[in-house]
Order: structure tokens, then C-alpha cells, then sequence
């Protein structure tokens, strides 16, 4: 784990019971006495000891239950993990024998703390499951508040180290205070809300935090404990205040203390915060030494999450070293190692989240690479693409949950892409350099695109001004085209797919300026998509060709009162102030007239999420969702589609979600407000987490939908301009195209954040009236107007027929 995110307090326990003041006993006394102290390394002779008297007792099997928790306890801290594990299992399989309810739990609690110290999160949140299960089957007995106080801390532990932050803080904070607890359980309290406040950005009262839970464990004399708290006060130090002197002291501290406790685990993350802090000072010996300290003890220990981590800092030191061939050799093993721990996560939006904390073994993997093709190195332009596509891969698994699968594209694929489905550009943010790939039917060809920290705050800028309805500096758009868009792109007509990074999921590109024509905008010149990655876009599934719809939509879904309903669509409702939105079942009216062909369309109460997973499963042309998008970090995945509720959903479709259902639909239209921005949007712009990303893996081939609000007159004037263009046969990235150049044209709508802000994702087909069906409706054009010119002949035969007029919107 990276050192911003280590250093979370787990609640490890060992069982106390009483004996005779046998030979064993005493051994068992003395091995409780080492772990309450945290002498872990001294207490492994006499904890072994003390099983082996307990087995030479064979009615004893409590005894040999908690001899065996001991036992794993000093396994776990002193590095043998296995060992640890089995010691554990026999324990709670005794301990279930004997129904002894308090003590299976307590078991429990240390397997899932075993499992979260070795990066086993889906594991540890399963053992945590079971553990609150026991000790609420136990009903009002004595042991259970503090109990189900331990799972919450250790669930806490396992959100914080896997990144998600606020889930963790709600945990805690759901937790009764705890003034009246154990003194251990107290402190572990503080130190895990102290690790949430700093990595939330409120440094001093992590040390207040930090401060009171290092009284605490002075009173009991807990040397690794107070080791975890040394090691958070100099992150703080370090990460937060940017006192590097006072850092290195509390980590030096730390490390002493770890390594007198023998604890492995608070070892492992002081060496690697103090690499971090090494390598931040241009001290490459002494951060090489702290790494290479902190693999041998991943290593011996069999902690994964430990050993990517400092794979990448090593690699880290050799490319500042300016040794590439070096770095990237241990870049590669440090990925092997980080991808294999994270497939053995069950839950597949913590695994991802557990990657999304290492983008800096991507990135750095890249920016070697990119350096490299430009000295020009054969093959370096290629291997760098798919480290960027595993990166955007992992991320967008993160958004979508469980049940999703996403293989990226490996060399081969990448290499013949452009021949296969046609041009494209993708980008990457390194730590300094933001790189571009053009893909074409040349191959792949990488550039270093300009420094990363200057396009992302021009990016951000012209976004933020849009969506604020100003105009945005017409300096950094010209600038953004000279560094985003390759030379040539406006040559040609053909679709140009973007595949985005970071905060550039936020930017229109279409209104860039051609980098070879400052008077013409992208938009003028080609019609474009955005893909969440060249992966993604290339394993879009086809759709049944059996779909039931034309156009299926629902619209203006009923608003539900907090007053008279407390579900969670209510209290949303109530939160944000969600209006009616009178003009959406109009749109939806207005699409399915323009489109033609079958159609169904609910309103209102009818609008519901079961209405439409149902028109999803069916299938449609386009499946229109005129609806309030709710964009709110309460929510468990930070964004959902708001529809009417109904006895069997909520009405509100997450992500993850989404990602589940079967989308049999060629194009998603999510006209509402920001609905292609991220489910977090202060976690740099990732959009890929977004419902685009989503419905795309449930099997939709494209998403239009918009990055900042619209105002509805704008809207409703570009889609209907949108589905006539569909309407002729045009693909839904042309239609796009006219429909935002013919708003662009006209001074009503002229202002580029009233049309600037939708954006098509995917790759969705031509929707209109099949070829077959042209034919006949030409038939049906030349005998309207023989009618018409019949009939002016008759009534004005001196007066010549005028041109029919056009039937635009």
C-alpha cells in the first residue's frame, strides 16, 4: 500500500482464559503477556509451547482454542502468514463446536485482520460479515457492543486501505463514541479517524488524534501501536505539512519501535513512507536502501500489497537514476505481483480501488517508455499504449463493480488497431508529461504532448467556465488544440476516436482549434467520439438484431416527498431541491415522432427503474432517458439515474448497476443534467466511472450524454435537430456533428456551452430507417409533390412549381 494511504490501526485480539497453574499455563501467560505488550518475535517460543501442552490435554479443547489464537496472533505480527491462518481456522473450528459465540468472533476478528494485512480485502470483508453475524445472534449478551464496535473499526481499516475514504469515516463515525470502551479499542479509534482526517486534507486534528492515541498506548505499553502512531504523525508531517526533518524523526521512531516489537507489518510501512520521503528529496541512495529494506521484509513476510509497492519505488530510483532498462524491469515484476494480488479480491470494485491508489506504477512505467520511443526505441510507443489501457482497464472496474469483466488489448491488437477500426488519439498523464498516442493505419505513434500539470489546468479552466455559462479563453483552447491534436486531424473526414485521461474526460474536444487551421474548430472539420479507452471500444458487443423498439424513453419520472416518504430517492429529492421537469416528456414525445418506427414512452409515475431495466432488456434503436442525473458522495457509488419509484427498486440506477443489466440497445441518450461527469468529481476527473462507462458494459453501443448542466430550451432545441438527423440515416456521431453546428449557427444558441456540452461515447451505428426502406420513401417524396404540382396546375397553370421547402427543425 502506498504510504499516503498506510497506516490504519486494526484490532487484532487474543483470548484470555483462566487455568490451572499447570506447566501449560504458565507458557500461555507468558505468550498472552508478550502479545498484550506487542513483544510479538519473544512470545512465538512460548505460544508454541503452550499449544503443544494444551493437545497433550485432550478434554481441554477450549484451552487449545485460545492457546491457538495466541499463537496466531504472534504468526500474524512476526511475519508467517500461513501459519497464522492455520493456527486461526483450528481455533474457530473448536470454538463452533463448543458454540462459544464471543470467542468465534474474536477469531474472526483476527482472520479478518490477517486477510486485510495481506491485501486480502474481499476475504477480510467476509470474515467481518460473519463475525457481526455471530455477535448479533448473540443478542443482548455483554460482548457484543464492543464487539460489533472491532468489526466496524477493522471494516473501516479495510475501506481506508483500499482508498475509499469517506465510506471509511461513515463507518467510524456510525460507531457509538468511545468514551467508555477498552483503552486498546479507544485508541485504534483515533488512530483510524486520524488516518481518514489526513488523507481528507485536515492535518492538525489528525495530531490531535494521533496525540491522545499515543497516550493511550503509552498506558498499556504497546510498542507496535505506538510504532503506527509515529509512522501517521510523520506521513502528516510529510504528505500534509511538508515538514520532511520533523517526518524523518517520527519515522525513525517508528522503525524502532516496529522492529523492538517485531511487527513486520508496521516495519514494511515505515520503510516504505520513508523511500516516499527519500525519493521526494532527490535522495536516490538512501531512498534505494529504504525500498530494498522493505521488499526483503514483503518477502519474508508474504505480503503482496508490500512487495508491488516497493518494486515501484525501487524502479522509481533507477529511472531517476537515468537507468530505463533497469526501472522498467522492476516496474514489470511490480505489476505482475499488484495484478495477481488484486484477482484475488472477490469484490471486484475494491480490487480495482486497491489499484486505483498505484497510477504512479503506471506512470512511471509510462514516462520511461515514452522517453524511450522518443530516442526512438522500436516497440517502446506500443509496450507504453498497453500500459496505458491495464491502467484504464483497472480504473473503469472500478466504477462498475462486480460481475464485469474487461481484458485490455494486448500488443498485437493495439498494433492493427487504426487498420481494424479506424483513427484515433489516446492520452496518458504522467508525473510530468502528458503523452499521445495516434493510432491510424500507420501503426501507433506516441508524442510527448506538453507538461501535464499545464493542459490539465487549461483543460479544467475551459471546462469550469463552460459549465458556468461563459465563454471559455480563447488562449487556452487554441492552446489545447496545439497540444491534444496532432497535425493533420482536420485532413481528413473520417471519425476520430478519443480515448481520454484524468481530467481531459472533462473537455470538449470538439471545440478545440485545428492545430493547422487557427480559424477552424475540430467540430468543423470531422465528426468524433469519445471511448473510456481503445479496450473498451474495441470489445463493444453487437446487439441483437431483434429489438422491439425503435425509440424507447422514459421521461420527466414523478418526483417523490420527503414529507410523505423516506426512502432514499425521497431524501434526495428533498437535498438537492429536484424540480418536475415539464418539457422532458415533451423531448421524449418529440424523439419518438422524429425517429418513427415503434416506439413506447412512460411518464411519471410510469417512468420507473423497473420500466427501464424492462425496455433495456427488450431492446431498442435508442433508448432516451429524459431525468435529473444525482451526483452525491452519500451515495454508495457517488452517482445514479433518478426515476420514479415502485414497489420492486428504488429508482436509482448506480453504475455498478448498470453495468450489470443487459443493455440491448444501440444508443443510450441521457438527456439530463451532468450525467457523463464521474462519480467523484474531485477524484481527477475520472469519468470513467461514470453512467457512459457503465452502460456501455452492459452492452449499449454508445452514450450521449452531457458534461455540465443545459438549460432545457437548449436542449430540447438540440435534440430534436439530433433525431432528425438520426431520422435520415446519419450515425449518431454525424447527427451529433450537424445538430451542434446548426445550434452553433443560429445567435440564439450560438453560446458554446448551450451546445458544446453533449458528448457520444462509444461507437453506436446509424439508427434511421434501414437502406431497404429509402426507396419507398423516396417513392412517397415524388408522389406528394406530382400531387402538389397536379394540383397547381389546375388551380395556377401559369405559375411555375416552387422549390419544396426544407423540413429541417
Amino acid at each position: 500500500m502506498s504510504p499516503a494511504v498506510a497506516g490504519a490501526c486494526l484490532v487484532s485480539l487474543v483470548g484470555l482464559m483462566s487455568g490451572a497453574a499447570t506447566r501449560g499455563d504458565s507458557a500461555r501467560e507468558r505468550c498472552d503477556r508478550g502479545n498484550d505488550l506487542g513483544l510479538y518475535r519473544e512470545s512465538l517460543s512460548p505460544c508454541a509451547e503452550a499449544v503443544a501442552a494444551a493437545r497433550s490435554r485432550p478434554a481441554g479443547r477450549a484451552d487449545l482454542a485460545a492457546a491457538l489464537t495466541g499463537h496466531g496472533l504472534a504468526l500474524e505480527m512476526t511475519g508467517a502468514r500461513a501459519a497464522a491462518e492455520a493456527a486461526y481456522l483450528e481455533a474457530l473450528h473448536i470454538h463452533r463446536e463448543l458454540a462459544a459465540g464471543d470467542q468465534q468472533a474474536l477469531v474472526l476478528s483476527n482472520l479478518a485482520a490477517l486477510a486485510i494485512g495481506g491485501g486480502d480485502y474481499g476475504r477480510a470483508l467476509a470474515w467481518l460479515a460473519e463475525e457481526e453475524a455471530v455477535a448479533r445472534s448473540a443478542g443482548d449478551a455483554l460482548w457484543v457492543k464492543e464487539e460489533l464496535r472491532i468489526v466496524g473499526i477493522n471494516r473501516a481499516v479495510a475501506f481506508e486501505q483500499l482508498g475509499a475514504y469517506r465510506e471509511a469515516l461513515t463507518e467510524l463515525r456510525s460507531l457509538p463514541g468511545p468514551e467508555n470502551a477498552d483503552a486498546e479499542i479507544a485508541a485504534a479509534h483515533d488512530v483510524n479517524l486520524a488516518v481518514l482526517y489526513r488523507n481528507l486534507g485536515d492535518p492538525r486534528r489528525a495530531l490531535r488524534l494521533l496525540d491522545s492515541a499515543a497516550a493511550r498506548y503509552e498506558s498499556l505499553g504497546d510498542r507496535a501501536a505506538l510504532a503506527n502512531v509515529h509512522l501517521n504523525r510523520g506521513l502528516v508531517l510529510a504528505l500534509n505539512l511538508e515538514e520532511p526533518e520533523a517526518a524523518r524523526r517520527e519515522l525513525g521512531r517508528a522503525l524502532e519501535l516496529a522492529r523492538a516489537a517485531g511487527d513486520s507489518g508496521e516495519e514494511l510501512r515505515t520503510l516504505q513512507a520513508q523511500g516516499e520521503l527519500e525519493i521526494q528529496a532527490g535522495a536516490l541512495e538512501a531512498a534505494a536502501r529504504s525500498f530494498s529494506a522493505a521488499l526483503a521484509v514483503a518477502r519474508g513476510s508474504a505480503a503482496a500489497a508490500g512487495e508491488w509497492a516497493a518494486l515501484t519505488g525501487l524502479g522509481r530510483v533507477e529511472s531517476k537514476r537515468g537507468k530505463p532498462t533497469e526501472a522498467l524491469a522492476l516496474l514489470r515484476e511490480a505489476a505482475r505481483v499488484l495484478e495477481r494480488a488484486s484477482s484475488q479480491v472477490a469484490n471486484a470494485e475494491l480490487a480495482a480501488a486497491l489499484l486505483n491508489d498505484q497510477r504512479l506504477l503506471y506512470a512511471t512505467a509510462i514516462d520511461v517508455l515514452g522517453e524511450r520511443a522518443l530516442a526512438g526505441e522500436p516497440g517502446a510507443a506500443l509496450e507504453a499504449l498497453v500500459w496505458s489501457e491495464r491502467w484504464k482497464a483497472r480504473e473503469l472496474l472500478a466504477a462498475l463493480g462486480d460481475g464485469v469483466r474487461l481484458d485490455p488489448l494486448g500488443e498485437s491488437e493495439l498494433a492493427d488497431f487504426g487498420a481494424r477500426v479506424g483513427p484515433a488519439i489516446a492520452y496518458f498523464a504522467g508525473e510530468k508529461t502528458l503523452w499521445r498516442w495516434s493510432v491510424g493505419s500507420h501503426g501507433v505513434a506516441l508524442a510527448a504532448a506538453g507538461a501535464s500539470a499545464d493542459i490539465l489546468a487549461r483543460a479544467a479552466r475551459a471546462r469550469e467556465r463552460l459549465a458556468r455559462g461563459l465563454p471559455p479563453p480563447a488562449e487556452d483552447l487554441a492552446e489545447l488544440g496545439r497540444h491534444l491534436l496532432p497535425s493533420g486531424t482536420g485532413s481528413e473526414s473520417a471519425l476520430l476516436r478519443i480515448a481520454p485521461d484524468g481530467l481531459l474526460h472533462y473537455l470538449p474536444f470538439q471545440l478545440l482549434n485545428d492545430p493547422d487551421s487557427a480559424a477552424r474548430r475540430l467540430i468543423d472539420a470531422r465528426p468524433s467520439i469519445v471511448v473510456p479507452s481503445l479496450s473498451v471500444l474495441s470489445r463493444i458487443r453487437d446487439r441483437s438484431p431483434d429489438t422491439l423498439w425503435r425509440l424507447a424513453a422514459v421521461a420527466a419520472p414523478a418526483v417523490a416527498s420527503a414529507t410523505t416518504k423516506r426512502s432514499p430517492g425521497a431524501l434526495l429529492v428533498a437535498r438537492h431541491g429536484l424540480p418536475p421537469l415539464p418539457g422532458a416528456a415533451r423531448e421524449a414525445d418529440s424523439a419518438a415522432d422524429r425517429l418513427g418506427g415503434r416506439s413506447r414512452v412512460f411518464v411519471g409515475n410510469d417512468a420507473t427503474e423497473t420500466r427501464f431495466r424492462q425496455l433495456s432488456a427488450e431492446g431498442a434503436g435508442v433508448l432516451h432517458i429524459a431525468a435529473h442525473t444525482i451526483v452525491d458522495e452519500s451515495l454508495g457509488a457517488g452517482v445514479a439515474i433518478f426515476l420514479a419509484e415502485d414497489d420492486a427498486n428504488d429508482g436509482l440506477l448506480a453504475p455498478p448497476e448498470l453495468a450489470r443489466l443487459t443493455v440491448n440497445v444501440d444508443l443510450v441518450v441521457l438527456s439530463g443534467c451532468r450525467t457523463a461527469l464521474p462519480a467523484a468529481t474531485t477524484s481527477a476527473g475520472r469519468s470513467l466511472s461514470s453512467l457512459s462507462g457503465a452502460l456501455l458494459a452492459g452492452g449499449a453501443r454508445g452514450v450521449l450524454a452531457s458534461l455540465w448542466e443545459v438549460g432545457d430550451q437548449a436542449t430540447a432545441t438540440l435534440m430534436d435537430s439530433f433525431y432528425f438527423e438520426l431520422a435520415r440515416g446519419r450515425t449518431p456521431a454525424e447527427a451529433l456533428r450537424k445538430a451542434q453546428l446548426r445550434l452553433a449557427s443560429d445567435p440564439r444558441w450560438s453560446a458554446p456551452h448551450l451546445w458544446a456540452g453533449f458528448v457520444l461515447t462509444g461507437d453506436p451505428p446509424a439508427i434511421g430507417p434501414s437502406r431497404r426502406s429509402w426507396p419507398w420513401l423516396l417513392l412517397a417524396c415524388l408522389a406528394g409533390f406530382a400531387a402538389i404540382a397536379f394540383g397547381a396546375r389546375r388551380s395556377r397553370p401559369r405559375r411555375s412549381l416552387a422549390e419544396p421547402p426544407t423540413s429541417g427543425p
